[in-house]
């Protein structure tokens, strides 16, 4: 360096006699080290296309405290266009840096437990779901819906620390390889990449289940464990309709096994399952509006009197039947008009 300002002591704790020529450290040397070949790398583009420089890096000072600084500058060309020299100004931006790091955290991050949330989770899968680079990536969810419902008798508050308690229970579970999420106020998870297969998976999610079975059984809280895994031929599939089938399988987990915390892998059929499903919620809401097409009927089932050999009554039995799903059982659309409510206008 030819030339150094009297601001340079102050930003790093060296003389500018120090950084002239050299004499005691080279500004180089002050530049922290992964930033030095970037720093370099963008100086050669800018003059190469004869552009105003502008860079932000990491400087270590005198005292070996790394702050951040803005460096602009220019080359200076002489007749024949060729670089005489460079120069510029540096400038401590470290409080801004500061200030754009909390809001970078505060937006990545959930407020009550330190993890990040699902909008980060949805820029990691947007990102990684495209790259055909061959590695195995998965998604496991931790549904624990069923907190929720203690808040009437313990107050918002208990069930918030029970929620803070479980992220605390699996954040030693985290890895490089293994990141939590907190996507909704009671659902958690884990996005897994590079592992073996799927019996590693399960494993895996025993050790979650074990330990929530642990810290729950007091409360009595049970919850679900949806596994998906990602493959490449699903790179064209978007964020919400693979956090979708996430949810498909955590939830099946909760409806149909006596399991506390059961675990359920995401597949065709259980997807086909669930469309079943919410087919035959729509056929009873369309039926009940007397929509046509969706036909609520009754049949009767003579009750015969083997002493007196005559009928004595009728049992009547509710049966439904669509265009699109033909005749449906009472055993399927029952305790889906029960879990919906829609029983009480069946009933009726």
């Amino acid at each position: 360096m030819h030339f150094v300002s009297s601001g340079c002591l102050e930003l790093t704790g060296y003389a500018p006699e120090d950084l002239v020529d050299s004499h005691r450290i080279s500004f180089n040397d002050l530049i922290a080290p992964e930033y030095r070949d970037l720093l370099w790398e963008s100086w050669e583009q800018c003059l190469a296309k004869r552009q105003p420089f502008r860079f932000e890096y990491e400087l270590i000072t005198a005292q070996n405290k790394r702050i951040w600084v803005l460096e602009i500058g220019q080359g200076v060309y002489n007749d024949q266009g060729g670089i005489e020299a460079l120069e510029g100004i540096i400038v401590d931006i470290s409080d801004r840096k500061e200030i754009e790091n909390h809001l970078i955290y505060v937006n990545e991050h959930d407020k009550l437990t330190g993890l990040y949330n699902r909008e980060y989770l949805e820029t990691l899968l947007k990102r990684d779901v495209r790259k055909k680079d061959g590695k195995k990536r998965a998604l496991i969810s931790v549904n624990l819906s069923m907190v929720q419902l203690l808040a009437a008798n313990y107050g918002f508050h208990y069930t918030q620390n029970l929620i803070k308690n479980a992220a605390e229970t699996m954040k030693p579970y985290c890895a490089d390889n293994r990141i939590l999420f907190q996507t909704y106020d009671n659902r958690f998870v884990f996005y897994l990449t590079e592992y073996r297969n799927g019996e590693e998976l399960l494993r895996f999610s025993e050790s979650i289940a074990a330990a929530l079975e642990s810290l729950f059984t007091t409360d009595r809280v049970s919850g679900g464990i949806g596994v998906l895994e990602l493959t490449e031929s699903e790179s064209d599939l978007d964020v919400d309709l693979i956090l979708r089938r996430l949810l498909i399988a955590s939830e099946r987990s909760l409806a149909v096994s006596d399991k506390d915390f059961a675990i359920t892998f995401y597949n065709h059929e259980l997807e086909a399952i669930v469309n079943r499903e919410r087919d035959i919620r729509y056929a009873l809401s369309a039926s009940l509006a007397g929509k046509p097409g969706y036909d609520m009927y009754l049949q009767y089932q003579p009750i015969f009197d083997i002493r007196s050999k005559s009928i004595v009554g009728f049992e009547a039995l509710a049966r439904l039947r669509t265009q699109k799903l033909g005749s449906v059982s009472p055993v399927e659309f029952i305790p889906i008009a029960e879990k919906t409510k829609l029983i009480i206008p069946l009933g009726e």
